[in-house]
């Protein structure tokens, strides 16, 4: 007979609240014995609120509300409003593979710091990308594949993909390198490499056996024969004289009686293992000279 009464009594109640009764903002205070005689409560509802902010200061601490907007549950601690709900959403893509995201897509994720400064801030240590495979990460812009950095483990090689098959740019302030696509060539301190060559270096070149440099020739008498010039080479660069060639395009004057010749002769004065001394001009003819600045490319290299 109790328990029909507690019945009938329940679902009195039950139907007042349908009515809409029972939702408003009094509070609710819950106590029971222990042990419980009849058990625990198997559900507890709080009603969806607006009109609390989650930033806002909090006083009394124990107290629970749910937030409509960010669909949390917060925590007063005495001060502040505390999520303890999930931050974190699971869903499934297109491959039907489980993920989990940030549940508000505005939201930054900040790893070993107390602030994000990107989508995803990581300090104080490492970061693992590991694969079955290859392992590949992609750079994207608005959604289309933009660079690719792969492990190809074949080949035991690191592989830099650019997918709009344009170029690949390396800058540090100033041009590092730059690889072109069509046509096939590779600039090095330039971003403009001369696409009549496959390499463009733009500076001195140090290889192990070989040293290349473009020199320039000033202070010679416009009227003179010969303008000579000794240059070094970088210390240590050489163990015994390197062989040496020169070359010069045409830069010659002449006066208006003489026949200008075609061309400015380069020739290798002397060479050591420190320094080369060379000579450009044209000693055919003491009426013609140099118009200007002459540059002059040179190429060592230690057989």
């Amino acid at each position: 007979m109790k328990k029909i009464s507690l019945l009938l009594i329940i679902f009195g109640l039950s139907c007042f609240c349908a009515k809409g009764f029972c939702q408003g903002n009094d509070d609710l205070v819950l106590t029971t014995y222990y042990p419980a005689p009849n058990g625990v409560f198997m559900k507890l509802r709080l009603l969806p609120r607006n009109d609390i902010s989650p930033t806002a200061n909090c006083t009394q601490r124990g107290e629970l509300f749910y937030d409509n907007t960010g669909n949390q549950m917060y925590l007063c601690d005495g001060s502040i409003w505390t999520s303890i709900g999930s931050l974190w959403e699971k869903d499934v893509d297109a491959a039907g593979a489980f993920f989990i995201r940030p549940k508000s897509a505005d939201w930054d994720v900040a790893i070993g710091s107390d602030q994000a400064e990107a989508k995803l801030d990581v300090r104080g240590g490492d970061i693992l990308l590991s694969s079955a495979s290859d392992a590949t990460l992609t750079l994207e812009t608005n959604g289309s594949p933009a660079v690719e950095l792969k492990d190809n483990s074949t080949s035991n090689a690191w592989i830099i993909q650019a997918h709009d098959g344009s170029y690949l740019s390396f800058l540090n302030g100033s041009p590092l390198m730059v690889i072109k696509n069509s046509p096939m060539v590779v600039g090095i301190a330039t971003e403009t490499p001369d696409l009549n060559y496959k390499l463009d270096v733009n500076g001195s070149i140090w290889a192990k056996n070989i040293w290349a440099q473009r020199v320039t020739f000033t202070g010679c008498s416009t009227t003179g024969r010969i303008c000579t010039k000794t240059i070094s080479f970088p210390a240590n660069r050489f163990t015994s004289s390197p062989t040496v060639f020169c070359s010069a395009g045409p830069n010659m004057r002449g006066a208006a009686s003489a026949s200008p010749y075609s061309g400015l002769m380069c020739t290798v004065s002397s060479v050591s293992p420190s320094s080369v001394t060379i000579s450009i001009g044209n000693n055919k003819s003491t009426t013609q000279g140099f118009d200007g600045n002459k540059n002059v490319n040179i190429i060592a290299f230690e057989p």
